[in-house]
């Protein structure tokens, strides 16, 4: 793994884009392959982490798990919308 590709994944990771971490590797061969425009390369990295998401593989965006914020409940959505609390 080259430095440039370990710091794309690490930011993917701190900014929870899991779809986009786990694919990014395999975009950008194919990309590059192809010859593929930036903008076509964006779109797909925005479609898997959008498929990643519509599995269920989102990574909930608040990195604490305190019942409450400022008095108010914190809900996470779950797959398909369901909301748990």
């Amino acid at each position: 793994m080259s430095i440039q590709h370990q710091r794309v994944v690490e930011l993917c990771t701190e900014l929870r884009l899991g779809g986009v971490a786990a694919q990014y590797t395999a975009l950008a061969q194919k990309a590059a392959e192809k010859h593929t425009s930036f903008t076509d390369f964006v779109e797909e990295l925005l479609s898997a982490e959008r498929e990643s998401r519509r599995a269920g593989h989102f990574v909930h965006p608040l990195p604490f798990t305190h019942p409450s914020l400022f008095g108010m409940e914190i809900l996470v959505l779950g797959n398909a919308g369901e909301i748990m609390a």
